[in-house]
């Protein structure tokens, strides 16, 4: 009987065997196929990571653009912005003279306080066009 035992014994661990070996089998083609859809989830990072890297180079071009025409506006800008302040200088060095050329000869000519009205207006003028062009 102890034979007998054995030979069942055998055909029993044959049987657990070709289990084992079946599930091995099943585990490898699993094993297989999470392998394959590893290498495409690198593939597509790699793809996006360049796609990223262009896509930033040209938001960075673009931002050099922008930042180098904000230059060159404000340039423009505060060169407006000096001569109207360059003109009111002139005007005010003007009235200064005006007036000190008024205290030595108080007998001032009309005409001379016409221009210098009307100076004064063209520079009210110059700064409130270029309050109106700083706002827009």
């Amino acid at each position: 009987m102890h034979l007998q035992e054995m030979r069942g014994q055998i055909a029993e661990n044959s049987g657990k065997q070709k289990d084992l070996e079946g599930q091995l089998l099943t585990m490898t083609e699993k094993v297989q196929e999470v392998m394959s859809q590893l290498a495409r989830t690198q593939e597509m990072y790699r793809a996006l990571q360049a796609e990223m890297t262009e896509q930033m180079g040209k938001m960075q071009k673009r931002i050099d653009i922008l930042e180098k025409n904000s230059a060159e506006t404000q340039k423009e800008e505060n060169e407006e912005q000096r001569a109207v302040l360059e003109k009111h200088l002139s005007s005010l060095k003007k009235n200064c003279w005006r007036k000190h050329e008024h205290f030595t000869n108080p007998h001032m000519e009309e005409e001379d306080k016409m221009e210098n009205a009307c100076e004064n207006t063209a520079i009210v003028m110059d700064c409130a066009m270029t309050n109106n062009s700083d706002t827009a």
